[in-house]
């Protein structure tokens, strides 16, 4: 009968197909070493038993604990300034688990970068990804993100490579090269910042209409350094702006009655319906960064409002004779007091003339701008100044506006300024005793 005494149970196995051969696995570090076993054999043969015994050393060893890291080649990163870059390379190989064609007996690798003369770098990082290269080996990414100018060269770097189980094998070290190019100017980088916010403030049948001179977003001077792509255009990309359109953010066009010329917003609007704040939006192209859309105008339009009253024309014809055929007959009413601007209003009106004491002038009663002068006595005769004055209240808003007009009616007597007429009278003769007669006009 055949007997083992076996330290090691579960790294020293006895083959069930036979007893004499023993198999040995283990993953577990801590079963490393010798481990001594006993061979019993008991036999027995005409009464008598022996038992030979045999005892021999089985060491298990750990083959990556002398393996070494293989080298291999890592394709040189080449990237703009300001660009970020990236090459790939598959899992470095150890001799033990290339030999035996499964990476990863070893288990895993770690992987930093530093320059060849162990000076540290931040902006290039590596990490795995999620792909495979053709042999089933998991792809490394190595990434650079240059930003200052300084980075703008050739980086000696190397790729540290250790086996993280097994820090007694020496770190492993790959050479390559990062070359950063310094890029070409990009003056799309410019960043523009809004302006202050302008408020138009009007109101409908404005005269003039009220305008408004709209701003330009400027250059934010950070975004003129914050990228290798702009430094590299120093200072020569154009700034010059426009302002291309503008629109209510609402409806996202512009009023009918908002026009926009050189930049320069005008505001015309005939109506009280369209009365509201309106919030626009500002388009504004530039050299190279594209439109800017900013949300810095504001049109609060009000109600039309009554600046004034316009006085009636001056009439022309105030000239008046005593002993005219027919009155003279003054009328203001044509175009009569005016608003303005022309906002419609109804108006609680209360006219007022003014006319001399003893003046031959009278109010018409058909029309409150009507005067009449008439007259035959001669001693009205002289100019006569007369006012008309119009109170307007609005009630709505409770103003009123006082408007006068005065102008100068003459009233002559043609008697004063008539002439005889000269005639001729024949010689008369007669005798003494009769009488004669000649007539003349």
């Amino acid at each position: 009968m055949i007997e083992w005494t076996n330290p090691q149970p579960n790294v020293i196995y006895v083959q069930s197909d036979n007893k004499l051969k023993l198999s040995v696995f283990t993953l577990d570090k801590s079963k490393l070493g010798a481990h001594t076993v006993t061979l019993k054999n008991t036999l027995t043969y005409g009464g008598v038993t022996w038992t030979p015994t045999y005892s021999f050393a089985i060491t298990v060893v750990d083959p990556c604990s002398t393996t070494t890291l293989l080298t291999q080649s890592i394709t040189t990163l080449t990237t703009n300034n300001g660009v970020k870059g990236s090459v790939t390379f598959p899992e470095v190989l150890d001799s033990y688990g290339n030999g035996k064609g499964q990476n990863g007996l070893c288990g895993p690798r770690a992987y930093a970068i530093k320059y060849t003369n162990d000076n540290v770098i931040s902006w290039v990082t590596v990490a795995a990804t999620t792909n495979k290269d053709a042999d089933g080996r998991v792809l490394w990414e190595i990434k650079a993100d240059p930003t200052l100018d300084a980075h703008a060269t050739t980086h000696n770097l190397k790729l540290i490579v250790t086996l993280t189980l097994y820090s007694s094998i020496a770190a492993f070290n790959i050479p390559f090269n990062v070359n950063v190019v310094t890029p070409p100017c990009e003056c799309s980088r410019i960043v523009w910042d809004a302006p202050a916010l302008q408020t138009l403030t009007t109101t409908v049948k404005k005269t003039p209409a009220d305008t408004l001179t709209i701003s330009h977003g400027t250059v934010n001077a950070a975004s003129l350094l914050a990228t290798p792509q702009i430094r590299a255009c120093q200072g020569t990309c154009s700034t010059t702006t426009s302002i291309k359109s503008i629109v209510d953010s609402e409806t996202n066009a512009l009023p009918a009655f908002m026009t926009l010329t050189s930049g320069v917003l005008k505001v015309d609007a005939q109506s009280n319906d369209v009365v509201k704040t309106y919030n626009m939006k500002v388009t504004m192209a530039t050299p190279a960064s594209g439109d800017q859309v900013f949300s810095t105008v504001k049109v609060v339009l009000g109600n039309c409002v009554i600046t004034r009253l316009d006085p009636p024309t001056a009439p022309t014809a105030t000239a008046y004779s005593l002993f005219a055929t027919s009155d003279l007959t003054i009328d203001l009413s044509t175009p009569g007091f005016l608003q303005f601007p022309a906002c419609g209003y109804y108006l609680v009106e209360t006219f007022k003339w003014t006319i001399p004491a003893g003046a031959p002038i009278t109010e018409d009663t058909t029309s409150k701008y009507k005067i009449k002068v008439s007259s035959r006595d001669p001693l009205k005769h002289g100019d006569y100044t007369v006012g008309l004055q119009l109170s307007a209240l609005y009630a709505t808003l409770t103003q009123t506006h006082v408007k006068d007009i005065t102008f100068t009616v003459s009233v002559t007597d043609p008697c004063r300024t008539t002439v005889f007429t000269a005639f001729t009278l024949t010689t008369m003769t007669f005798q003494a005793g009769q009488s004669t007669t000649q007539d003349f006009n």
